[in-house]
């Protein structure tokens, strides 16, 4: 990652998080106005009279002033408030400054996992090893606090109780020395243990990090909104830069400058919109959607339009394409060859077709014989096999769901492509294999195909004749629902009849594709995802996918097909 792309992301963070700062702030600004602070601060005033802390009465606060002195003084007071609140800002959403830049950095342009950046403190912490540890932090940062505030707060005093800064700068010296006395001691005593070490060197490095992000908040969202905008454009100009065209293609000054404020999201965004459809018709085209990716030469994000094709014939189309396609934004030209990447697949294929078990040998038996079994079929189409999920409507009914194209006969699903939703299923019969048991029985009740409601796009579900929980039961057992439905963060799971347990990265891009099936090819708007390690194979067509959203609120996905490189997948609502 870039410098660049660094400081974008740190702006980001304290972007949002001021603006939390600022509520806060501005709520403390009304609630203390006309109302007297203290803080504790035992010491002599200049009559000899022995006094427990300051007091100050902030008459000067919520509203601007008249005169420019006053004003002033009311401007270093919200500044006090804004710095103390970016720091407990800072403590309770646990935003330590140096982990948050080792996060951000160890952010690669291929991985596709979210980052742990702001996660606050956990119920459990305060059970744990680390509870003695969090505090003593906590009593060590609210004594630094407690002498940084001295200093600042002396000066809202508007009596003769004001006291020397000198005098109020002793506590903060006398802590900061102590804190590197003892730092020093922890590092170079043998009497403490590894773990003990650690956790010493984390309540520095937290109580510090801390105070370093609390004074960033306080600038406020407008510096850091100011600060992206100029980041944005300086990201943008390097783009620019380090691109040949840039030195080669144009004789206006003007021309430059427009380009140096054009987005490449933006130029990516209008020549797909313009060239979309002639794409998509171009022969041997299966999938045309947009991406990110990190740029290692530059280490700046990049969006492009990642387009797969299966012939060679589709590949040299897309060449004469992107040499005359282009668009114009203000002045400047440019060329779709700059922001299409073609990527060759053998195909993309719906993952349950007769004719291809000669290609992939002895998927069959493998579904059948290797545990755990789990698999269905059309009672007509008995080598058509693919995976599914059983649940339980709130009538007490037990259904099954997957790809229409694993619960239909062969006849009945060429006919669903021909005549739509209209049409009547025929051959509405469908077995269960779950393990060693008995084939369960079920009849199909509704199915979508392409149509719907904009998200199943392949799907059938049918009801299981019986409604015995021991089936559900069994089901789960099988195929592990309780791994699947373990919040993991950046991963989606499934459970396929083939693959059985396997990972995806949890981003999903919104792609045109155009599936084939084993007598037509189907055209699709589907999410493409990429698995980490191992790909699916055919039999896993109609696995659920499990994963949660930023809201930790479970989602689940159906797979229907796969190319060489991505696995595609529509939602599912219930």
């Amino acid at each position: 990652m870039s410098i660049t792309e660094l400081l974008i992301s740190f702006s980001i963070i304290m972007m949002m998080l001021s603006f939390v700062s600022e509520r806060l702030s501005n709520l403390i600004k009304l609630y203390y106005q006309d109302k007297t602070i203290f803080i504790p601060y035992p010491h002599k005033t200049k009559d000899n009279q022995w006094k427990c802390g300051l007091k100050a009465k902030l008459r000067i606060l919520a509203n601007k002033q008249p005169t420019i002195q006053s004003e002033k003084q009311r401007e270093y007071r919200v500044l006090v408030i804004n710095i103390l609140v970016g720091i407990i800002i800072a403590v309770f959403s646990n935003a330590n400054f140096f982990q948050l830049v080792k996060s951000i950095s160890s952010f690669k342009g291929k991985q596709k996992e979210n980052l742990d950046i702001i996660l606050g403190w956990k119920i459990n912490q305060f059970d744990s090893d680390l509870k003695y540890g969090l505090l003593i932090g906590g009593i060590y940062l609210m004594f630094l606090l407690w002498s940084i505030s001295l200093i600042l707060f002396n000066q809202l005093v508007e009596t003769r109780d004001k006291l020397d800064n000198k005098t109020l700068k002793w506590p903060l010296i006398y802590i900061s020395l102590i804190s590197i006395f003892e730092y020093l001691y922890i590092i170079s005593c043998d009497c403490m243990t590894t773990k003990q070490e650690a956790i010493a060197s984390a309540i520095f490095e937290h109580t510090v990090g801390f105070i370093i992000t609390g004074l960033f908040l306080s600038l406020g969202s407008k510096f850091w909104h100011d600060l992206l905008d100029l980041l944005f454009k300086f990201k943008n100009v390097q783009q620019r830069l380090n691109q040949k065209s840039t030195y080669t293609d144009y004789d206006s000054p003007k021309k430059i400058l427009s380009l140096a404020t054009t987005s490449e999201y933006e130029v990516v965004d209008r020549l797909m919109d313009k060239y979309y459809e002639k794409i998509r018709r171009i022969k041997g085209v299966v999938s045309v959607g947009k991406n990110t990716y990190l740029d290692e030469n530059t280490g700046l994000f990049r969006k492009i339009i990642e387009v797969e094709f299966t012939i060679q014939t589709a590949q040299e189309e897309l060449y004469k394409l992107t040499n005359t396609g282009s668009i114009t934004i203000d002045y400047n030209t440019f060329y779709l060859k700059d922001y299409l990447r073609p990527l060759y697949t053998s195909k993309l294929v719906a993952l349950i077709e007769e004719n291809n078990v000669a290609a992939t040998s002895n998927w069959i038996e493998d579904i059948k014989h290797e545990e755990p079994v789990c698999y269905a079929y059309n009672v007509k189409n008995k080598s058509n096999l693919g995976s599914f999920r059983i649940f339980k409507e709130g009538d007490g009914s037990l259904y099954a769901e997957s790809n229409f194209h694993v619960f239909a006969s062969k006849n009945d699903l060429e006919q669903a492509n021909k005549y739509g939703q209209s049409y009547n299923v025929k051959d509405k019969f469908v077995k269960l294999k779950i393990g060693d048991n008995d084939e369960e029985d079920a009849i199909i009740t509704e199915f979508s195909f392409g149509e719907g409601n904009g998200t199943l796009k392949d799907y059938c579900k049918a009801k299981l004749s019986s409604n015995d929980d021991s089936i559900l039961k069994k089901y789960n057992e099988h195929v592990d629902r309780d791994w699947l439905l373990k919040n993991e963060k950046d991963k989606m799971k499934m459970f396929g009849a083939t693959t059985k347990g396997i990972f995806f990265w949890e981003e999903k891009l919104l792609t045109h594709c155009s599936v084939e099936y084993s007598s037509f090819k189907k055209e699709f708007w589907l999410y493409k995802i990429k698995t980490r390690a191992d790909h699916i194979d055919f039999g896993d067509s109609g696995s659920i996918l499990y994963y949660y959203d930023d809201e930790n609120r479970l989602k689940k996905g159906m797979v229907v097909a796969k190319s060489d490189t991505y696995a595609y997948m529509f939602d599912i609502n219930n």
